[in-house]
């Protein structure tokens, strides 16, 4: 069984040292979003190995970030679907990149189905375009200001 607990600040450091073997770049895999909208979104975390473990309540319901860190990906994937089952939940994944898909597809195939969630995109803006806020698109940014 994994230990999760809510994230607590003395949890930082091994959670970013976790983060940074994976270096995936979703506001999902910051500590200070996990730790910030624990209480919206139920986060529970856990170290497995040398693997951040995720537990949420997203958009899909309850469901798991695809594990930050590096070593045995079986082990991992396995103690998750032991945990997912303990709870009498399905294992399932939110904020997937296409890296994340293709790994999971070869480590279990033909285990999962994906789909995209478009309304749970992350936002992403140049900086020079952010300093001036140019053009009709971020229009509606300007007129926040």
């Amino acid at each position: 069984m994994i230990n999760f607990r809510t994230p607590r600040v003395g949890d930082k450091p091994w959670v970013d040292e976790l983060l940074s073997y994976a270096d995936f770049r979703g506001c999902e895999y910051t500590f200070t979003n996990l730790f910030v909208w624990n209480e919206m979104y139920k986060t529970e975390i856990a170290r497995f190995e040398d693997f951040l473990l995720v537990h949420f309540v997203g958009s899909i319901g309850p469901c798991y970030l695809y594990p930050a860190g590096r070593g045995d990906w079986d082990a991992v994937l396995e103690a998750l679907e032991d945990d997912a089952a303990l709870r009498g939940e399905p294992l399932q994944f939110m904020s997937l990149t296409e890296e994340n898909r293709t790994a999971l597809k070869g480590y279990t195939p033909d285990r999962f189905s994906f789909f995209r969630d478009r309304a749970g995109y992350d936002y992403i803006y140049l900086t020079s375009k952010l300093a001036d806020l140019p053009g009709k698109h971020l229009h509606a940014k300007r007129n926040h200001i």
